[in-house]
């Protein structure tokens, strides 16, 4: 009898250090195992359950979580921030004369402004100049190939991929949909993210008929931004890109080379 009691009491107290436990920033706890952390929830499923539902947690409700080897992983404001080194520059295209802030990230130098060249089958968003002056243009996929300025190109899908490497996001990064590793590239890739890349949500054009005198129509400006990558399909029809939301990872998919999208710029000849 004593030998049971003692065999309990040795499974309840390593099922008491084996389990994760999530600390919310209200005080409360959840007995947990950890399933999977995205830059935006974590999966867990309850500990006294481990065989039932997943649930899912925001982690801007989160502040620490204390994992089963002991380690703890802080997730509110105080929490470190991730030291991205960057240089910033300008620079000024010839073509026109206007200037764009540039940064280096890394090994590599970007625009750091969408590109507003006056190039064919570009548009300013609802054909409003002021649009093109803050988001820049919107450019179908053959036109983003060629509307870069000399010493500058259209940034494939790899370059794409290293950026985000850079910035640490890890296995996702040959997904295509939403991915991204906390803290979130698609945050610090943003407007006002610590990378200093500014992307703005620049919406698309999408278009019915012929393209030169077709129906236009626009979409999602101050949602959405979309960016071109020079990585078409083997199908020729569709190409790989970028989209930026409000969420903190990005979204990599292969889309129609018809619908217009804004361009970065990455310094280097093609």
């Amino acid at each position: 009898m004593k030998y049971l009691l003692l065999l309990g009491l040795l499974f309840f107290s390593f099922n008491l250090f084996a389990q994760d436990t999530i600390v919310k920033k209200n005080g409360s706890e959840i007995a947990s195992k950890i399933i999977e952390i995205t830059p935006e929830i974590i999966k867990y499923k309850t500990f006294d359950n481990l065989g039932g539902p997943m649930y899912s947690v925001y982690i801007s409700d989160i502040a620490r979580i204390r994992f089963e080897n002991g380690k703890i992983e802080y997730f509110s404001k105080e929490t470190p921030k991730l030291e991205v080194p960057k240089t910033k520059d300008t620079l000024v295209d010839p073509r026109d004369g206007q200037v764009y802030k540039t940064i280096k990230i890394g090994k590599q130098v970007w625009m750091a402004e969408n590109l507003n060249y006056g190039y064919y089958h570009s548009w300013c968003y609802d054909t409003l100049a002021l649009n093109c002056k803050k988001f820049g243009r919107l450019y179908t996929y053959e036109s983003a190939n060629n509307a870069c300025p000399a010493g500058w190109h259209l940034p494939s899908d790899e370059e794409w991929k290293k950026l985000e490497v850079e910035l640490g996001m890890q296995n996702e990064v040959e997904l295509t949909g939403w991915r991204g590793t906390s803290p979130g590239q698609g945050y610090l890739l943003k407007l006002g993210g610590e990378s200093g890349f500014a992307a703005k949500f620049g919406g698309h054009m999408d278009y019915d008929g012929n393209i030169e005198n077709g129906y236009h129509s626009y979409w999602y400006l101050n949602k959405n931004g979309y960016f071109w990558t020079s990585t078409k399909l083997s199908n020729n029809t569709k190409a790989y890109s970028r989209e930026f939301s409000k969420r903190a990872s990005i979204r990599r998919e292969a889309v129609d080379i018809k619908l217009a999208y804004s361009v970065r710029c990455v310094q280097g000849e093609i």
